[in-house]
């Protein structure tokens, strides 16, 4: 191993060896310092030439900032120069509005609605605010006749010369509660006052449950009552319910009742006592409960009712002699079918409609034993498939009674047709004067068709050679529909049968047909049919 390097202290001259160590080390060191001198030369140079760079980027930014200070001082300008266009704009505008709203008041006296006579602006604010029971009414419907009387002094003038503009008044419990009551009072009286003697329409309706606070509200529509023209009645009953005195009051000017009262338990309301006085009601609809003590209804004479037993049906035919247009309606609940005792009913109804959806038939079968129609002109039997059957039970048994005067029918059987084609064929022979037959059904085999139309399209099979309904002239398949069946050759057949007996100079006159004027072909009858009606229909050249 080689001997490790002498120690020279650099506080002391340097002797024998050490000055030989010295001189190693002072050799080494400028080989460093010239290497650190070449780096410096070298980074002077990269300095020099990114000092150059340095200066041009200077330049640059020197002139961009130039250029910025110019672009701000122009967008200044521009932006005062907008500001000062957009202050006349302004100015002009206000002054345009002002010379608008002079040119208003100076031409005020030739508009049309200051020209229009008070009584006739009147009438025009009394149909704005008009109430139709039968729809809903809009949400803004109890300010209507308000904003009318704000729109300028002439206006509220014809308002408030005009009872009939304050007598529609829409009141919902259901919008009422504890705090606002003080309003609700306030409104219907201020309602009332300005309604004068007017006859009112009145809408009363609640869902909720009934409450205390209900009392004064009712309180103020209790004694305007008695001229209530119109009267629509919306609530669900319940025990010891603050809108009873409604159903108790009397309403000797009502005309128009829409009746759509529900109650869980019916022993919580007086039917005695309900509605006591009527005597001038002519129409009727919604669900009502009518009794044998129920008082006279002398000028009834629309009603249409809706889940009502026919007990009930049968005493409004004891207590309404004037009734012509009758509609029973039984889509959710069967009529219930509770009769003490079988008699007859004598009714002058000209237009009776049922609309039967249950399957029991004897429910209808006890109503026309006891409901006698002599007078009926049109009849309608609509309504689900399932009381198809039901119906053509009713049909066949009225038939006898209604069969000199009825004129229009309209028979539904849906897809029941081989249930209940034979009642009705049955009794199609009783109703001579019928001049226009409505069917809709689903045929679902060949021979329900043919059935129909051969006995439409062939006179008895008797000697007499009478046809059925020979007084026919409108027969109306348009909601017929078929499966498995083709219609066209039956119904042209029976459209050319008909046509050809009622042309036929060799038959008697009285026995004669009318002959068919119009044939309402099917929705899914082909084009060859449709050619046909329309060639056999089409008049004769002479």
């Amino acid at each position: 191993m080689p001997e490790p390097a002498p120690e020279v202290n650099p506080n002391l001259p340097a002797t024998g060896a050490g000055i030989a160590v010295v001189l190693e080390r002072v050799a080494a060191q400028e080989r460093k310092i010239a290497a650190a001198g070449v780096a410096v030369a070298e980074a002077k140079l990269q300095l020099k030439e990114a000092d150059a760079v340095f200066a041009e980027a200077q330049a640059r930014h020197r002139a961009a900032l130039d250029v910025y200070d110019a672009a701000r001082r122009l967008y200044w300008k521009d932006q005062e120069a907008h500001r000062t266009v957009e202050s006349a704009v302004t100015s002009a505008q206000k002054l345009l509005d002002a010379a608008l709203r002079e040119m208003d008041v100076v031409r005020a006296p030739l508009h049309s609605s200051r020209r229009t006579p008070l009584e006739v602006l009147g009438l025009i604010f009394e149909f704005c605010v008009d109430l139709d029971l039968s729809q809903q009414s809009p949400p803004d419907f109890r300010r209507q006749p308000f904003l009318l009387a704000r729109v300028c002094s002439r206006w509220r003038r014809v308002a408030l010369l005009h009872p009939r503009v304050w007598a529609n008044i829409d009141i919902s419990l259901d919008r009422i509660k504890s705090k606002n009551v003080p309003a609700s009072r306030k409104y219907l009286s201020n309602m009332f006052t300005r309604a004068g003697k007017a006859a009112v329409k009145l809408r009363f309706s609640r869902c909720r449950e009934s409450r205390s606070y209900d009392t004064p509200v009712v309180k103020i529509l209790l004694p305007e009552l008695r001229r209530c023209h119109s009267l629509h009645i919306d609530i669900h009953l319940c025990k010891n319910d603050t809108a009873l005195p409604l159903l108790y009051a009397e309403f000797p000017a009502l005309r128009q009742l829409r009746f759509d009262v529900q109650t869980d338990n019916p022993d919580i309301v007086d039917l005695t006592r309900l509605l006591p006085h009527t005597p001038v009601l002519c129409d009727l609809s919604g669900q009502y409960p009518f009794q044998d003590r129920t008082p006279h209804i002398p000028q009834l004479v629309t009603a249409s009712l809706k889940y009502c037993s026919l007990m009930s049906v049968c005493n409004l035919l004891g207590i309404a002699p004037c009734l012509h247009t009758l509609r029973l309606e039984s889509t959710r609940t069967p009529m219930r079918s509770s009769f003490p005792s079988l008699n007859d009913y004598v009714s002058r109804v000209e237009t009776l409609t049922i609309m039967c959806d249950y399957a029991r038939t004897t429910t209808l079968v006890d109503f026309a034993r006891c409901a006698r129609f002599t007078a009926v002109k049109s009849l309608s039997l609509i309504g689900r498939h399932e009381g198809a059957e039901a119906r053509m039970e009713f049909f066949a048994h009225v038939a006898e009674h209604m069969g000199s005067t009825l004129t229009r029918l309209h028979v539904g059987l849906s897809h029941k047709v081989a249930q209940s084609l034979h009642l009705l064929l049955a009794a199609l022979p009783l109703c001579s004067e019928l001049s226009s037959f409505k069917l809709d059904a689903h045929f679902m085999a060949q021979s329900e068709l043919s059935a129909v139309c051969e006995f439409l399209g062939s006179p008895s099979e008797d000697t007499s050679g009478i046809w059925v309904c020979p007084k026919l002239q409108t027969i109306d398949l348009d909601e017929c529909r078929f499966s498995n069946c083709q219609p066209e050759a039956a119904i042209a057949v029976l459209l050319e049968r008909r046509l050809e007996a009622a042309n036929n100079d060799a038959i008697p006159v009285s026995l004669r047909l009318s002959g068919i004027t119009n044939l309402v072909r099917p929705q899914t009858a082909s084009r060859e049919l449709c050619e046909t009606i329309r060639r056999l229909l089409a008049p004769k050249a002479e």
